[in-house]
Protein backbone atom coordinates (compact mmCIF):
# COMPACT_ATOMS: atom_id res chain seq x y z
CA UNK A 1 0.00 0.00 0.00
CA UNK A 2 2.78 2.43 0.94
CA UNK A 3 4.64 1.68 -2.31
CA UNK A 4 1.49 2.51 -4.25
CA UNK A 5 1.05 5.81 -2.37
CA UNK A 6 4.69 6.64 -3.11
CA UNK A 7 4.01 6.00 -6.80
CA UNK A 8 1.11 8.48 -6.70
CA UNK A 9 3.26 11.06 -4.90
CA UNK A 10 6.04 10.63 -7.48
CA UNK A 11 3.47 11.15 -10.24
CA UNK A 12 2.22 14.37 -8.64
CA UNK A 13 5.78 15.68 -8.23
CA UNK A 14 6.67 14.82 -11.82
CA UNK A 15 3.49 16.40 -13.22
CA UNK A 16 4.47 19.59 -11.39
CA UNK A 17 8.10 19.45 -12.57
CA UNK A 18 7.13 18.77 -16.19
CA UNK A 19 4.63 21.61 -16.15
CA UNK A 20 7.36 23.94 -14.82
CA UNK A 21 9.73 22.83 -17.60
CA UNK A 22 7.11 23.58 -20.24
CA UNK A 23 6.43 26.99 -18.69
CA UNK A 24 10.14 27.87 -18.55
CA UNK A 25 11.48 26.39 -21.78
CA UNK A 26 8.48 25.53 -23.97
CA UNK A 27 7.24 22.07 -24.89
CA UNK A 28 9.87 21.49 -27.62
CA UNK A 29 12.95 22.09 -25.46
CA UNK A 30 15.12 19.05 -24.72
CA UNK A 31 14.56 19.36 -20.96
CA UNK A 32 10.79 19.48 -21.43
CA UNK A 33 10.78 16.53 -23.81
CA UNK A 34 12.84 14.37 -21.42
CA UNK A 35 10.72 15.41 -18.44
CA UNK A 36 7.52 14.61 -20.36
CA UNK A 37 8.82 11.18 -21.43
CA UNK A 38 9.82 10.36 -17.85
CA UNK A 39 6.39 11.43 -16.59
CA UNK A 40 4.67 9.31 -19.21
CA UNK A 41 6.65 6.22 -18.09
CA UNK A 42 5.46 6.98 -14.54
CA UNK A 43 1.88 6.92 -15.78
CA UNK A 44 2.49 3.63 -17.60
CA UNK A 45 3.73 2.09 -14.33
CA UNK A 46 0.67 3.41 -12.52
CA UNK A 47 -1.79 2.10 -15.12
CA UNK A 48 -0.37 -1.41 -14.70
CA UNK A 49 -1.94 -1.30 -11.21
CA UNK A 50 -4.95 1.00 -11.56
CA UNK A 51 -7.25 2.05 -14.40
CA UNK A 52 -7.37 5.74 -13.44
CA UNK A 53 -5.77 8.35 -11.21
CA UNK A 54 -8.02 10.85 -9.44
CA UNK A 55 -6.46 14.03 -8.05
CA UNK A 56 -8.24 16.83 -6.23
CA UNK A 57 -7.42 20.17 -4.64
CA UNK A 58 -8.69 21.11 -1.18
CA UNK A 59 -7.52 24.39 0.32
CA UNK A 60 -3.81 24.46 -0.50
CA UNK A 61 -3.47 20.68 -0.42
CA UNK A 62 -3.64 17.96 -3.06
CA UNK A 63 -5.38 14.63 -2.47
CA UNK A 64 -6.09 11.31 -4.16
CA UNK A 65 -8.88 9.05 -2.92
CA UNK A 66 -8.85 9.18 0.87
CA UNK A 67 -5.26 10.44 1.18
CA UNK A 68 -4.39 14.12 1.53
CA UNK A 69 -0.69 14.68 0.80
CA UNK A 70 0.13 17.45 3.26
CA UNK A 71 3.86 16.86 2.79
CA UNK A 72 3.61 17.70 -0.94
CA UNK A 73 1.92 21.10 -0.61
CA UNK A 74 5.21 23.01 -0.51
CA UNK A 75 6.84 20.97 -3.26
CA UNK A 76 4.02 21.34 -5.80
CA UNK A 77 2.57 24.70 -4.73
CA UNK A 78 2.96 26.18 -8.24
CA UNK A 79 1.04 23.25 -9.75
CA UNK A 80 -1.73 23.73 -7.16
CA UNK A 81 -1.77 27.48 -7.81
CA UNK A 82 -2.19 26.95 -11.57
CA UNK A 83 -5.08 24.54 -10.99
CA UNK A 84 -6.76 27.00 -8.61
CA UNK A 85 -6.22 29.92 -11.03
CA UNK A 86 -8.10 27.94 -13.67
CA UNK A 87 -10.81 26.89 -11.16
CA UNK A 88 -9.90 23.22 -11.55
CA UNK A 89 -10.87 21.25 -8.44
CA UNK A 90 -10.19 17.73 -9.69
CA UNK A 91 -8.35 15.83 -12.41
CA UNK A 92 -8.80 12.30 -13.69
CA UNK A 93 -6.18 10.51 -15.83
CA UNK A 94 -7.46 7.28 -17.38
CA UNK A 95 -5.72 4.19 -18.74
CA UNK A 96 -5.10 4.63 -22.49
CA UNK A 97 -3.50 8.05 -22.01
CA UNK A 98 -0.90 8.68 -24.73
CA UNK A 99 2.15 10.93 -24.82
CA UNK A 100 0.73 13.55 -27.22
CA UNK A 101 -2.47 13.83 -25.20
CA UNK A 102 -0.50 14.38 -21.99
CA UNK A 103 1.71 16.96 -23.71
CA UNK A 104 -1.30 18.86 -25.07
CA UNK A 105 -2.99 18.91 -21.69
CA UNK A 106 0.07 20.25 -19.84
CA UNK A 107 0.63 22.87 -22.54
CA UNK A 108 -2.99 24.06 -22.16
CA UNK A 109 -2.65 24.02 -18.39
CA UNK A 110 0.39 26.28 -18.60
CA UNK A 111 -1.18 28.66 -21.14
CA UNK A 112 -2.11 31.87 -19.29
CA UNK A 113 -4.62 32.80 -22.00
CA UNK A 114 -6.69 29.64 -21.44
CA UNK A 115 -8.81 29.95 -18.29
CA UNK A 116 -12.48 28.92 -18.34
CA UNK A 117 -12.05 27.66 -21.91
CA UNK A 118 -9.90 24.81 -20.63
CA UNK A 119 -13.12 23.01 -19.63
CA UNK A 120 -14.23 23.07 -23.28
CA UNK A 121 -11.10 21.29 -24.54
CA UNK A 122 -11.56 17.55 -25.01
CA UNK A 123 -8.92 14.99 -24.05
CA UNK A 124 -10.01 11.36 -24.50
CA UNK A 125 -8.29 10.13 -21.32
CA UNK A 126 -8.19 13.25 -19.13
CA UNK A 127 -11.16 14.76 -17.30
CA UNK A 128 -11.22 17.90 -15.19
CA UNK A 129 -13.90 19.84 -13.39
CA UNK A 130 -15.20 21.55 -10.28
CA UNK A 131 -16.53 20.17 -7.02
CA UNK A 132 -20.20 19.28 -7.20
CA UNK A 133 -19.81 17.99 -10.77
CA UNK A 134 -17.96 14.77 -10.03
CA UNK A 135 -19.06 11.35 -8.79
CA UNK A 136 -15.97 10.84 -6.63
CA UNK A 137 -17.25 13.65 -4.41
CA UNK A 138 -20.62 11.95 -3.89
CA UNK A 139 -19.48 8.82 -2.12
CA UNK A 140 -22.16 7.29 0.06
CA UNK A 141 -20.00 5.91 2.86
CA UNK A 142 -18.38 7.63 5.84
CA UNK A 143 -14.63 6.99 5.79
CA UNK A 144 -13.46 5.86 9.21
CA UNK A 145 -9.82 6.44 8.27
CA UNK A 146 -10.51 10.16 7.96
CA UNK A 147 -12.46 10.15 11.22
CA UNK A 148 -9.44 8.68 13.01
CA UNK A 149 -7.21 11.48 11.75
CA UNK A 150 -9.81 14.14 12.49
CA UNK A 151 -10.24 12.90 16.06
CA UNK A 152 -6.50 12.94 16.71
CA UNK A 153 -6.08 16.45 15.25
CA UNK A 154 -9.12 17.69 17.18
CA UNK A 155 -7.73 16.30 20.44
CA UNK A 156 -4.29 17.76 19.78
CA UNK A 157 -5.77 21.17 19.01
CA UNK A 158 -8.02 21.30 22.06
CA UNK A 159 -5.12 20.38 24.32
CA UNK A 160 -2.97 23.10 22.77
CA UNK A 161 -5.76 25.71 22.87
CA UNK A 162 -6.13 25.08 26.61
CA UNK A 163 -2.40 25.39 27.14
CA UNK A 164 -2.16 28.48 24.93
CA UNK A 165 -4.92 30.28 26.84
CA UNK A 166 -3.07 29.73 30.10
CA UNK A 167 0.28 30.69 28.61
CA UNK A 168 -1.20 33.87 27.15
CA UNK A 169 -2.66 34.95 30.48
CA UNK A 170 0.75 34.44 32.09
CA UNK A 171 2.32 36.59 29.37
CA UNK A 172 4.44 33.80 27.91
CA UNK A 173 5.35 33.61 24.22
CA UNK A 174 3.48 31.09 22.08
CA UNK A 175 4.28 29.04 19.00
CA UNK A 176 1.36 30.29 16.91
CA UNK A 177 2.80 28.68 13.78
CA UNK A 178 2.27 25.23 15.33
CA UNK A 179 -1.37 26.00 16.17
CA UNK A 180 -2.09 27.34 12.70
CA UNK A 181 -0.39 24.38 11.04
CA UNK A 182 -2.61 21.91 12.93
CA UNK A 183 -5.72 24.03 12.31
CA UNK A 184 -4.98 24.11 8.59
CA UNK A 185 -4.54 20.33 8.47
CA UNK A 186 -7.81 19.76 10.30
CA UNK A 187 -9.60 22.27 8.08
CA UNK A 188 -8.26 20.58 4.94
CA UNK A 189 -9.64 17.23 6.10
CA UNK A 190 -13.00 18.74 7.01
CA UNK A 191 -13.25 20.58 3.69
CA UNK A 192 -12.57 17.29 1.93
CA UNK A 193 -15.41 15.64 3.88
CA UNK A 194 -17.68 18.55 4.84
CA UNK A 195 -20.17 16.32 6.65
CA UNK A 196 -17.52 15.57 9.29
CA UNK A 197 -17.33 19.27 10.20
CA UNK A 198 -21.02 19.53 10.99
CA UNK A 199 -21.06 16.17 12.75
CA UNK A 200 -18.20 17.22 15.04
CA UNK A 201 -19.88 20.54 15.82
CA UNK A 202 -22.54 18.54 17.67
CA UNK A 203 -20.09 16.68 19.87
CA UNK A 204 -17.85 17.50 22.80
CA UNK A 205 -17.87 17.30 26.56
CA UNK A 206 -19.77 20.06 28.31
CA UNK A 207 -16.96 20.84 30.73
CA UNK A 208 -14.71 21.63 27.75
CA UNK A 209 -17.27 23.86 25.99
CA UNK A 210 -15.06 26.98 25.96
CA UNK A 211 -12.29 25.17 24.08
CA UNK A 212 -14.61 23.21 21.79
CA UNK A 213 -16.54 26.40 21.00
CA UNK A 214 -13.33 28.29 20.18
CA UNK A 215 -12.26 25.54 17.80
CA UNK A 216 -15.72 25.34 16.18
CA UNK A 217 -15.74 29.11 15.64
CA UNK A 218 -12.27 28.87 14.10
CA UNK A 219 -13.29 26.16 11.61
CA UNK A 220 -16.56 27.89 10.69
CA UNK A 221 -14.71 31.19 10.22
CA UNK A 222 -12.13 29.53 7.96
CA UNK A 223 -15.01 27.98 6.03
CA UNK A 224 -16.52 31.44 5.47
CA UNK A 225 -13.17 33.00 4.56
CA UNK A 226 -12.56 30.27 1.99
CA UNK A 227 -16.00 30.83 0.44
CA UNK A 228 -15.19 34.55 0.21
CA UNK A 229 -12.04 33.68 -1.71
CA UNK A 230 -9.64 35.25 0.79
CA UNK A 231 -5.94 34.34 0.36
CA UNK A 232 -4.47 31.58 2.57
CA UNK A 233 -2.48 34.05 4.69
CA UNK A 234 -5.65 35.95 5.62
CA UNK A 235 -7.53 32.70 6.32
CA UNK A 236 -4.76 31.71 8.76
CA UNK A 237 -4.93 35.10 10.49
CA UNK A 238 -8.71 34.77 10.87
CA UNK A 239 -8.20 31.23 12.21
CA UNK A 240 -5.91 32.51 14.97
CA UNK A 241 -8.34 35.33 15.81
CA UNK A 242 -11.18 32.80 16.01
CA UNK A 243 -9.22 30.57 18.37
CA UNK A 244 -8.74 33.41 20.85
CA UNK A 245 -11.91 35.45 20.32
CA UNK A 246 -13.34 34.41 23.72
CA UNK A 247 -10.11 34.38 25.72
CA UNK A 248 -11.56 37.08 27.99
CA UNK A 249 -14.09 34.59 29.38
CA UNK A 250 -11.32 33.17 31.54
CA UNK A 251 -11.70 36.31 33.64
CA UNK A 252 -15.44 35.64 34.15
CA UNK A 253 -16.67 33.57 37.09
CA UNK A 254 -17.58 30.03 36.04
CA UNK A 255 -20.91 30.17 37.93
CA UNK A 256 -21.88 33.18 35.80
CA UNK A 257 -20.84 31.52 32.53
CA UNK A 258 -22.84 28.37 33.31
CA UNK A 259 -25.81 29.82 35.20
CA UNK A 260 -29.05 27.99 34.32
CA UNK A 261 -31.61 30.47 35.61
CA UNK A 262 -32.29 34.11 34.87
CA UNK A 263 -29.17 36.26 35.06
CA UNK A 264 -29.06 39.66 36.74
CA UNK A 265 -28.14 42.96 35.14
CA UNK A 266 -24.80 42.84 36.97
CA UNK A 267 -24.09 39.38 35.62
CA UNK A 268 -24.95 40.53 32.09
CA UNK A 269 -22.35 43.32 32.41
CA UNK A 270 -19.81 40.84 33.75
CA UNK A 271 -20.43 38.52 30.78
CA UNK A 272 -20.14 41.39 28.33
CA UNK A 273 -16.82 42.45 29.85
CA UNK A 274 -15.12 39.41 28.30
CA UNK A 275 -14.49 41.40 25.09
CA UNK A 276 -12.53 44.04 27.04
CA UNK A 277 -10.69 41.45 29.11
CA UNK A 278 -9.81 39.49 25.98
CA UNK A 279 -8.49 42.47 24.06
CA UNK A 280 -6.38 43.53 27.09
CA UNK A 281 -4.89 40.03 27.47
CA UNK A 282 -4.03 39.83 23.76
CA UNK A 283 -2.69 43.40 23.64
CA UNK A 284 -0.36 42.67 26.56
CA UNK A 285 1.23 39.78 24.64
CA UNK A 286 3.43 41.16 21.80
CA UNK A 287 3.42 37.82 19.96
CA UNK A 288 -0.21 38.16 18.91
CA UNK A 289 -1.30 39.30 15.48
CA UNK A 290 -3.14 42.62 15.74
CA UNK A 291 -6.18 41.06 14.04
CA UNK A 292 -6.73 38.79 17.08
CA UNK A 293 -6.98 41.91 19.26
CA UNK A 294 -9.48 43.53 16.89
CA UNK A 295 -11.69 40.43 16.70
CA UNK A 296 -11.64 39.87 20.45
CA UNK A 297 -12.74 43.47 20.97
CA UNK A 298 -15.30 43.71 18.14
CA UNK A 299 -17.01 40.34 17.71
CA UNK A 300 -20.09 41.37 19.77
CA UNK A 301 -20.12 44.95 18.52
CA UNK A 302 -22.58 44.30 15.68
CA UNK A 303 -22.56 45.77 12.20
CA UNK A 304 -24.72 48.65 13.49
CA UNK A 305 -22.07 49.24 16.22
CA UNK A 306 -24.80 49.13 18.90
CA UNK A 307 -23.61 45.96 20.59
CA UNK A 308 -20.84 45.85 23.16
CA UNK A 309 -18.43 47.23 24.24
CA UNK A 310 -19.78 50.75 23.67
CA UNK A 311 -17.54 52.73 21.34
CA UNK A 312 -17.58 56.16 19.74
CA UNK A 313 -14.48 56.08 17.59
CA UNK A 314 -15.29 53.20 15.20
CA UNK A 315 -17.02 53.76 11.86
CA UNK A 316 -17.33 50.11 10.83
CA UNK A 317 -16.71 46.61 12.10
CA UNK A 318 -13.69 44.75 10.70
CA UNK A 319 -14.47 42.02 8.13
CA UNK A 320 -12.76 39.38 10.29
CA UNK A 321 -14.93 40.42 13.27
CA UNK A 322 -18.05 40.08 11.11
CA UNK A 323 -16.99 36.60 9.99
CA UNK A 324 -16.24 35.44 13.54
CA UNK A 325 -19.54 36.93 14.78
CA UNK A 326 -21.53 34.77 12.33
CA UNK A 327 -19.58 31.66 13.39
CA UNK A 328 -19.85 32.55 17.09
CA UNK A 329 -23.61 33.02 17.11
CA UNK A 330 -24.26 29.98 14.90
CA UNK A 331 -22.23 27.67 17.13
CA UNK A 332 -23.60 29.14 20.37
CA UNK A 333 -27.22 28.75 19.25
CA UNK A 334 -26.93 25.18 18.05
CA UNK A 335 -24.67 23.88 20.85
CA UNK A 336 -25.80 21.68 23.70
CA UNK A 337 -24.84 23.13 27.08
CA UNK A 338 -25.33 22.18 30.72
CA UNK A 339 -28.07 24.82 30.99
CA UNK A 340 -29.72 24.43 27.56
CA UNK A 341 -30.61 21.74 25.05
CA UNK A 342 -29.81 21.74 21.33
CA UNK A 343 -31.79 24.36 19.41
CA UNK A 344 -33.54 23.12 16.23
CA UNK A 345 -31.53 24.17 13.19
CA UNK A 346 -34.48 25.80 11.46
CA UNK A 347 -34.85 27.99 14.57
CA UNK A 348 -31.14 28.89 14.39
CA UNK A 349 -31.67 29.90 10.77
CA UNK A 350 -34.67 32.10 11.69
CA UNK A 351 -32.88 33.85 14.57
CA UNK A 352 -29.75 34.61 12.57
CA UNK A 353 -31.80 36.04 9.72
CA UNK A 354 -33.59 38.32 12.20
CA UNK A 355 -30.20 39.62 13.35
CA UNK A 356 -29.15 40.65 9.84
CA UNK A 357 -28.04 44.28 9.57
CA UNK A 358 -28.01 44.56 13.36
CA UNK A 359 -25.64 42.09 15.01
CA UNK A 360 -24.71 40.27 11.82
CA UNK A 361 -23.67 41.26 8.32
CA UNK A 362 -26.53 40.48 5.91
CA UNK A 363 -24.30 39.39 3.04
CA UNK A 364 -22.26 37.03 5.24
CA UNK A 365 -25.37 35.44 6.78
CA UNK A 366 -26.87 34.82 3.33
CA UNK A 367 -23.56 33.46 2.01
CA UNK A 368 -23.15 31.21 5.04
CA UNK A 369 -26.54 29.54 4.69
CA UNK A 370 -26.28 29.30 0.90
CA UNK A 371 -23.25 27.11 1.50
CA UNK A 372 -24.33 25.13 4.59
CA UNK A 373 -28.10 25.11 4.22
CA UNK A 374 -30.58 24.97 7.07
CA UNK A 375 -29.55 21.37 7.73
CA UNK A 376 -25.82 21.11 6.86
CA UNK A 377 -24.20 18.09 5.19
CA UNK A 378 -23.78 15.32 7.74
CA UNK A 379 -26.96 16.18 9.67
CA UNK A 380 -29.02 13.12 10.61
CA UNK A 381 -32.71 13.80 9.88
CA UNK A 382 -36.12 12.18 10.22
CA UNK A 383 -38.29 12.50 7.11
CA UNK A 384 -42.09 12.78 7.10
CA UNK A 385 -42.09 9.21 5.75
CA UNK A 386 -40.40 8.24 9.07
CA UNK A 387 -37.28 7.22 7.12
CA UNK A 388 -33.90 8.19 8.61
CA UNK A 389 -31.38 9.92 6.35
CA UNK A 390 -28.15 11.91 6.26
CA UNK A 391 -28.04 15.27 4.49
CA UNK A 392 -25.54 15.00 1.64
CA UNK A 393 -25.84 18.19 -0.43
CA UNK A 394 -27.70 21.45 0.03
CA UNK A 395 -29.98 22.94 -2.59
CA UNK A 396 -29.10 26.66 -3.00
CA UNK A 397 -32.52 27.29 -4.60
CA UNK A 398 -34.38 25.84 -1.60
CA UNK A 399 -32.36 25.65 1.62
CA UNK A 400 -35.12 23.62 3.32
CA UNK A 401 -34.96 20.85 0.70
CA UNK A 402 -31.45 19.38 0.41
CA UNK A 403 -30.38 16.07 -1.10
CA UNK A 404 -30.36 13.28 1.49
CA UNK A 405 -29.18 9.68 1.60
CA UNK A 406 -31.73 7.31 3.16
CA UNK A 407 -30.12 4.70 5.45
CA UNK A 408 -33.16 3.38 7.41
CA UNK A 409 -36.72 2.60 6.38
CA UNK A 410 -39.86 3.87 8.15
CA UNK A 411 -39.61 1.09 10.74
CA UNK A 412 -36.01 1.89 11.64
CA UNK A 413 -34.54 -1.07 9.75
CA UNK A 414 -31.12 -0.55 8.18
CA UNK A 415 -31.33 -0.68 4.38
CA UNK A 416 -29.04 -3.07 2.55
CA UNK A 417 -28.80 -0.55 -0.25
CA UNK A 418 -29.05 3.16 0.52
CA UNK A 419 -30.43 5.66 -1.98
CA UNK A 420 -30.19 9.40 -2.65
CA UNK A 421 -33.35 11.53 -2.57
CA UNK A 422 -33.69 15.09 -3.83
CA UNK A 423 -36.27 16.66 -1.53
CA UNK A 424 -37.33 19.06 -4.29
CA UNK A 425 -38.86 16.12 -6.21
CA UNK A 426 -42.65 16.21 -6.65
CA UNK A 427 -45.31 13.72 -7.66
CA UNK A 428 -47.53 14.12 -10.75
CA UNK A 429 -49.89 16.35 -8.77
CA UNK A 430 -47.11 18.77 -7.84
CA UNK A 431 -46.80 17.64 -4.21
CA UNK A 432 -43.41 17.12 -2.62
CA UNK A 433 -42.61 13.43 -2.15
CA UNK A 434 -40.72 13.93 1.11
CA UNK A 435 -39.74 16.64 3.56
CA UNK A 436 -37.57 16.88 6.67
CA UNK A 437 -39.50 16.68 9.94
CA UNK A 438 -36.53 17.42 12.20
CA UNK A 439 -32.83 16.78 12.77
CA UNK A 440 -31.97 13.91 15.09
CA UNK A 441 -29.52 14.84 17.85
CA UNK A 442 -26.51 12.51 18.25
CA UNK A 443 -27.18 12.82 21.99
CA UNK A 444 -30.83 11.84 21.73
CA UNK A 445 -32.86 9.79 19.27
CA UNK A 446 -30.08 9.90 16.70
CA UNK A 447 -27.47 8.25 18.92
CA UNK A 448 -28.34 4.71 17.88
CA UNK A 449 -28.25 5.53 14.17
CA UNK A 450 -25.02 7.56 14.29
CA UNK A 451 -23.23 4.92 16.35
CA UNK A 452 -24.33 2.22 13.88
CA UNK A 453 -23.25 4.27 10.85
CA UNK A 454 -19.85 5.12 12.29
CA UNK A 455 -19.32 1.98 14.35
CA UNK A 456 -19.69 1.88 18.13
CA UNK A 457 -15.95 2.18 18.81
CA UNK A 458 -15.62 5.25 16.59
CA UNK A 459 -18.70 6.79 18.17
CA UNK A 460 -17.24 6.35 21.65
CA UNK A 461 -13.99 7.93 20.53
CA UNK A 462 -15.88 10.88 19.09
CA UNK A 463 -17.94 11.63 22.19
CA UNK A 464 -14.88 11.21 24.45
CA UNK A 465 -12.34 12.73 22.11
CA UNK A 466 -11.04 15.50 24.38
Amino acid sequence: MQDFLNLIKDLIRNISLTLQSILLYGESHTRSVKSLEFLYRNFEDFFLKEAELNLGIVGEEIFSGKEIFFELSGQVKDFIRILRDKNIDFLRFKRGLNLEELKGFLKSLGDKEIREDIFKISWPHIELGRFGEEKILKETTLHKVNIEKIISLQKLLCENVKDSLLQTIEGNSLDFSFLIRIVNQLFALLTFRKEFLFLLLNLGREQDYTFIHSLNVTLLSMFQAKILGLPPKDISRIALAGLFHDIGKIAIKRKVLEKKGKITEGEIKELQSHTLWGSKIILSNPNFDRLAFIVSFEHHLGVDLRGYPKVRFLKRQNLASKIVAVSDIYDALRSRRAYKDVMPLERVYTIMNKEKARLLDSYLVDLFFRNVGVWPPGTLVRLDTQEVALVREINPQDLFRPQVEVFYDSKGKRLEKTFIVDLTEKDKNGNFLRRILREMSPWGEGQRFISELLGEKFWQRLINRV
